[in-house]
């Protein structure tokens, strides 16, 4: 009994693989399926401290519901020296989820879709919301 206790627990801890921006995005949709803020603080910048980040910022991250349809898009930020001063830990990339959506009417519900800033930090992609 202790071993299928010990299996269980091994595999229900969901592994944070943010190796990819991809893979970063992925966790991202979770935590905006969950409605999770525990789980959204997983994917951001550990050098992010908690009192930099603004609730405001992780309420819009998760809120909202996904459409059926979305696509994720990664761009590279080329910020200048003064763009990236704003930032306590300068983003490299733009993730992003855009909505793929049919009427005006889907628009008006969901959005045109999310895009926040990303890092990576020993081998692992994080968001950035960290501002000075």
């Amino acid at each position: 009994m202790k071993r299928i206790l010990i299996l269980l627990l091994l595999f229900s801890n969901k592994s944070y693989s943010q190796t990819t921006p991809e893979e970063l995005a992925e966790l991202w949709v979770e935590a905006i399926k969950s409605k999770s803020k525990v789980n959204l603080m997983k994917i951001i910048h550990p050098k992010c401290k908690k009192s930099d980040i603004s609730p405001q910022h992780l309420t819009r991250m998760i809120s909202g519901e996904l459409p059926p349809k979305y696509k994720v898009h990664i761009q590279n930020l080329n910020l200048s020296k003064a763009q990236s001063s704003y930032y306590k830990v300068a983003p490299s990339r733009q993730v992003s989820l855009k909505y793929q959506l049919d009427t005006l009417a889907d628009k008006k519900l969901y959005g045109l879709g999310k895009a926040f800033p990303a890092a990576i930090f020993e081998n692992k992609w994080y968001f950035v919301l960290c501002l000075k």
